[in-house]
């Protein structure tokens, strides 16, 4: 039998993720953490973007949870998927502490991408004042 690789395995992923299918991403996902196949960051993050898309928070931050188990740590447009996720679904105070802990916690620089997306949140739940620049 021919063993797929991760190339193989990451492509079937983001298909699924881009078809909202998440039983099969996440069959897959098991599959690959059996067979010790390691996801990719891109991966992850197109994962990320299906759940934003369904409305679905605590995917997301399973799937979050996922990536650090997998030693994949989020990045930037992984945690600006969490935060639009977030804002989408008006949970202004998740947005504003995942931001808060991207920035102070893991070090990571938010991207201009990070601002719009907070800055959206906030005018959804309208909330600007918040923010302190």
């Amino acid at each position: 039998m021919i063993r797929p690789g991760p190339e193989t395995c990451c492509n079937l992923l983001e298909l699924y993720a881009d078809h909202n299918e998440e039983s099969y991403m996440m069959s897959i996902l098991g599959r690959m953490r059996a067979e010790s196949i390691p996801p990719y960051l891109a991966t992850f993050e197109r994962m990320l973007r299906m759940y934003v898309r369904l409305g679905d928070c605590f995917g997301m931050e399973d799937l979050l949870k996922s990536m650090r188990a997998t030693y994949v740590p989020p990045d930037v447009n992984a945690y600006n998927a969490v935060i639009e996720g977030y804002a989408k679904a008006k949970r202004l105070h998740d947005a504003l502490n995942t931001l808060q802990h991207f920035v102070f916690e893991e070090d990571i620089r938010p991207n201009p991408a990070t601002l719009v997306t907070i800055l959206h949140a906030c005018k959804l739940r309208e909330r600007c004042a918040m923010l302190h620049f």
